[in-house]
């Protein structure tokens, strides 16, 4: 056991060690393993977080007839949609461009197709306007405001 150390006293300095600790991840060869990631799995990861978004959205919209916050939940479906993008890219997406695009297309989509299911929802209900002019009269600058704040955040995510 070792003397306490005494007040004013340093304690002895660490050894350093022979390598970094995330070299013990390199192959024999210099490499790095891949991190697994493809387009495919990109998109397929940002699909599906889209579809749970256009679900959350019908669900507040529609179901429960919320309009407050819904510009908040079109951003976190961008969020989501971004974040999962990004995860299952990994280092498939040389360019971010073209991860922030992908990201903002599945979100823009999530929430345009959470559009036409809350009018058809309304339409199920007894309502008899179109699909245009159903989300002008009920939500007003409200639906051009979703799709714009969920592209931004989404392409920001993704990048």
């Amino acid at each position: 056991m070792s003397d306490p150390i005494e007040p004013g006293e340093r304690r002895p300095r660490a050894g350093q060690l022979d390598r970094a600790p995330g070299e013990r991840y390199v192959a024999e060869d210099g490499h790095a393993p891949p991190d697994g990631g493809s387009a495919a799995r990109a998109v397929a990861w940002g699909a599906a977080a889209a579809v749970a978004g256009t679900a959350v959205l019908v669900a507040l919209a529609a179901v429960l007839a919320l309009s407050v916050g819904l510009v908040v939940v079109a951003a976190a479906v961008g969020r989501a949609t971004g974040l999962a993008l990004r995860a299952g890219a990994g280092a498939s997406f040389e360019r971010p461009g073209r991860r922030g695009s992908a990201a903002a297309a599945l979100s823009v989509g999530a929430v345009a197709v959470a559009q036409v299911l809350i009018w058809v929802y309304a339409r199920s209900e007894g309502g008899a306007l179109g699909i245009v002019e159903y989300l002008a009269q009920t939500y007003g600058a409200l639906v051009p405001l979703e799709l714009a704040v969920a592209a931004i955040v989404a392409a920001w995510t993704a990048r």
